[in-house]
């Protein structure tokens, strides 16, 4: 794995799937099917080559409150949460490519990711009552709901402070897809703040790109030893 980080030290305290619950789910019928000739056909490249086809963003807020989130295929998403007077809130963003595995053999892979990100959380002056938490993450699930592989990109909160910061971060993960199963690649992102009684805290997330390239392993994973286990049950 390589992880490089420009124009700030970046800030990763710690950060598990646990942190906030991220589920994802699309019809079968939304999900390309990538098979036995997905060799020949070349690396996936998102957004250049094919569009990310699983963004998705929610919010909420409780209180006085104001929260909101976008997520777009050309690869740009956003979170902010402003928070105050005993309010509280979140919002969330998820970037990504789906598909169904419909190889008969599983399909090894190795999945490059670059994001530009930029990241606030901002707190009164003397404010300890106060929250503000980012948490960005990389993923691999399948249809059964299993994470595959989990990466922390970023987990920061007001612990550390009121900051802004830019960054890029380039990384790469190893994954096996098997047959049967439909595949979720994605980078899941969650900002939250909470106000003290007289406060306000604020947190904001900007993704100003994501590039993402799957690139397919000539020789099956099963052929060099690796293991590959099909999950008992396999919802398409």
């Amino acid at each position: 794995m390589l992880t490089t980080a420009l124009l700030c030290a970046w800030p990763v305290i710690g950060c598990s799937e646990d942190s906030f619950s991220i589920k994802v789910s699309k019809p079968p019928k939304e999900r390309p099917d990538l098979g036995d000739d997905v060799l020949s056909q070349g690396p996936v490249k998102l957004p250049s080559g094919v569009a990310f086809n699983l963004t998705s963003n929610s919010s909420n807020e409780n209180g006085k409150c104001h929260a909101q989130a976008k997520a777009d295929p050309d690869g740009k998403a956003s979170a902010k949460v402003t928070a105050e007077e005993g309010g509280a809130g979140s919002a969330e963003f998820q970037m990504g490519y789906t598909f169904d595995q419909t190889a008969k053999q599983p399909l090894g892979a190795v999945i490059e990711l670059t994001v530009d990100l930029d990241e606030g959380i901002e707190l009164g002056s003397g404010d300890i009552g106060s929250t503000a938490k980012v948490t960005v993450m990389f993923l691999v699930k399948d249809s059964n709901g299993s994470t595959l592989r989990s990466e922390s990109l970023l987990a920061d909160s007001s612990a550390s402070g009121a900051r802004r910061w830019s960054a890029r971060t380039t990384t790469a993960i190893d994954a096996v897809f098997v047959p049967d199963l439909g595949y979720y690649v994605l980078v899941a992102a969650r900002v939250e703040a909470t106000g003290a009684a007289g406060r306000k805290a604020s947190a904001d997330l900007a993704m100003k790109s994501c590039e993402m390239t799957i690139r397919w392993k000539k020789e099956s994973p099963v052929a060099r030893g690796e293991t590959a286990t099909k999950p008992a049950t396999a919802t398409r």
